[in-house]
C-alpha cells in the first residue's frame, strides 16, 4: 500500500532523484510526503521519521533555502531532546 515501507522508501529514494536533477521543489514536496506518511506509520519520534527530517534539511540546503533548512534541523534537534528525555525519565 501507499505506507508500506517499501513504498515509502522509494518514494523518500525517487525525492532524491529528482533532487539530484535540480527538481528541488518537486523533491522536497515528496520528501514531506514521505514524511508526513512515515510520522502516521511509525510515531513522530521513530528514528526514521528524524532521518526524513534530517534528509529535508540537507534537500533544502542544497536548494539554497537556509532558512529552510534552519527550521528542518531545529525541528529535528527538538525531537531528539524530547527523546532524550522520555528515554532518561
Amino acid at each position: 500500500g501507499d505506507d508500506s515501507r517499501n513504498t515509502l522508501t522509494s518514494m523518500n529514494n525517487l525525492a532524491f532523484a529528482l533532487a539530484r536533477q535540480g527538481r528541488f521543489a518537486e523533491a522536497v514536496a515528496l520528501q514531506v510526503q514521505v514524511l508526513e506518511s512515515r510520522k502516521r506509520v511509525f510515531g513522530g519520534e521513530s528514528t526514521i521519521v528524524l532521518q526524513t527530517m534530517l534528509n529535508l534539511a540537507g534537500m533544502t540546503f542544497e536548494h539554497g533555502d537556509t532558512a529552510a533548512c534552519e527550521t528542518w534541523l531545529t525541528g529535528t534537534s527538538r525531537s531528539l531532546e524530547s527523546t532524550a528525555s522520555v528515554a532518561h525519565a
